[in-house]
């Protein structure tokens, strides 16, 4: 059985109230909506986050290697860091929380992703589940990895990956005074072409969800 088996909303309501889910309403905008009780929306909402995870680790083995564009954006949880009292760290979950994404580009394959603190150790998370959900690189035929200039990208790849069956190249924004006026691209790990250098795929997609 699922997470769902002997609950008591029917098919019927699970389906309608993971449907508002997808708008991106509140928990108490769909408690209001459907009329069910603000528990009872949350409760499902975990629910369902536990049943989409079993079916992503079930559905996506073997993928095969291509050109995974990573990115992340940022979001908080109740309230912004500023206004949390409490040490920056990965297991509180209030404040900034960041989400670390990664798309294939060949096919748009939302391959794997990573709620938390903009650490390292969240990172290190996507990447590990990359090397899991993946046909395993070699030197003859490597995996490629694109993404900003964050540095904590450059460590997840070579904590999970073999450096020599990885090509990894970054988009470097360059800025004045925080102002974007240009970017360029630079390769980070082996021979990548400059022209398949690119994160405009993630880009799009983390736009789409914001």
């Amino acid at each position: 059985g699922t997470v769902f088996y002997r609950k008591r909303l029917s098919k019927k309501e699970i389906i309608n109230v993971s449907k508002q889910f997808v708008e991106k309403s509140s928990f108490r905008g769909v408690a209001r909506v459907t009329g069910h009780h603000l528990d009872t929306i949350r409760n499902l909402a975990s629910d369902v986050a536990q049943h989409c995870e079993a079916v992503n680790n079930f559905l996506l083995q073997d993928v095969k290697l291509g050109t995974h564009e990573i990115d992340e954006f940022w979001s908080f949880v109740k309230k912004k860091q500023k206004n949390v009292e409490c040490k920056y760290t990965k297991d509180y979950e209030q404040g900034d929380a960041y989400s670390y994404l990664d798309i294939k580009r060949e096919t748009d394959l939302f391959t794997a992703f990573v709620v938390g603190k903009w650490i390292q150790e969240t990172c290190n998370e996507l990447y590990e589940l990359i090397s899991q959900r993946t046909q395993q690189p070699t030197y003859y035929q490597k995996i490629n990895f694109c993404t900003d200039c964050n540095k904590q990208n450059e460590n997840g790849i070579l904590e999970n990956f073999n450096k020599d069956c990885v090509n990894y190249g970054q988009v470097v924004k360059d800025k004045i005074d925080q102002i974007i006026y240009g970017t360029h691209r630079r390769k980070v790990i082996g021979n990548l072409d400059y022209s398949k250098i690119s994160i405009a795929h993630i880009d799009g997609f983390c736009s789409a969800l914001r």
